[in-house]
């Protein structure tokens, strides 16, 4: 498999953590209160309004049960 198609795109990352959340049956308010952060920076991130800092989505990861692995090259 190339290089290419191994990345995730920013909107890949967010379309998983959408996912597991519903998965999770968690709605947008019950885990900006996991992650002691307003409802709507959860909506804004997922609606693709803003870009989330790494620092959220570590969080976001954290409180879903995901882990982030940075690969070297």
């Amino acid at each position: 498999m190339s290089r290419k198609k191994e990345e995730k795109t920013q909107k890949d990352i967010i379309d998983e953590l959408i996912a597991a959340r519903k998965a999770r049956q968690l709605t947008q308010e019950e885990l900006a209160k996991m992650m002691c952060c307003p409802q709507p920076s959860i909506s804004r991130v997922e609606n693709r309004s803003v870009s989330p800092t790494l620092e959220f989505v570590e969080r976001m990861c954290d409180v879903l049960g995901f882990k982030m692995h940075i690969r070297r090259f």
